[in-house]
């Protein structure tokens, strides 16, 4: 049993940097979805819920993504998951946040935005996965709907609504829904 911690007792025979290399490891399996490389739903629900700066919540589906399983296979669909992310990842700052929500539904969580700044930002990621293409399948063709939500206040609590646009979106396919309120 320990008695007192120091760092001998903390380190053991691994030394500081190994054990925080480890530390970074274990939160990177527990926190970051293997194959898109975005945040997964537990980072969600653990770390980012409560934050107090949210003031844009975004919720984005693939378009048609059960038929592009079923058309070219799910290596494919895997494929098609990672390039939306990469396409999210790549259009958004670096203090907001991509998360793989669920099959395929991922939630952008937006810190301090200007709404203007998030339009832009929202079409950008849309012009971006139009724009994913694979060499060995010619005719796949990669869309997304988006349902958004931005207040001035804090909307941690706004998932509902953007969930509330999304099904808006889909219905209509390849567009986004952004509300203010």
């Amino acid at each position: 049993m320990v008695s007192k911690l120091n760092d001998e007792t903390l380190f053991g025979t691994f030394g500081k940097n190994q054990f925080v290399e480890a530390i970074e490891s274990h939160n990177r399996k527990l926190y970051v979805d293997y194959l898109t490389g975005a945040y997964n739903r537990r980072y969600f629900d653990e770390r980012l819920r409560h934050l107090s700066n949210i003031n844009a919540v975004v919720m984005l589906d693939v378009d048609s993504f059960k038929a592009i399983n079923d058309t070219y296979g799910h290596s494919v669909g895997d494929f098609v998951l990672s390039q939306v992310a990469k396409c999210m990842q790549a259009c958004v700052r670096s203090s907001d946040t991509v998360i793989r929500y669920g099959g395929d539904e991922f939630l952008i969580v937006f810190q301090d935005i200007p709404f203007n700044v998030l339009s832009v930002r929202l079409k950008s990621i849309c012009t971006s996965v139009k724009e994913i293409r694979k060499a060995e399948d010619q005719n796949l063709r990669v869309s997304i709907s988006i349902g958004a939500i931005w207040t001035e206040k804090d909307a941690t609590k706004l998932l509902k609504e953007a969930d509330r646009n999304l099904y808006v979106a889909k219905k209509q396919k390849d567009t986004v829904i952004l509300s203010k309120i």
